[in-house]
């Protein structure tokens, strides 16, 4: 008896598995650079406290470093 592995491999189609939207992780939110002009997908965030409420600032790694001085200059 084959199983559905071996199958897949026999085709050369990988296995589809359905998944359900309740199921499924929700996107995480994108967060935009806070150097004006930059719109750069920021992966960095300073003074961030989900828990109380505060979002803080982000940015990409390009400017990492000077959102960081913003951040401790406020």
């Amino acid at each position: 008896m084959t199983d559905l592995f071996e199958r897949a491999a026999a085709t050369g189609n990988p296995p589809k598995v359905a998944v359900s939207p309740a199921k499924a992780a929700p996107d995480p939110p994108q967060h935009v650079c806070a150097v004006a002009g930059c719109r750069g997908v920021a992966m960095f965030g300073f003074g961030v406290s989900l828990l109380k409420g505060r979002s803080g600032l982000w940015s990409c790694l390009e400017h990492r470093d000077d959102v960081k001085a913003m951040r401790c200059e406020s």
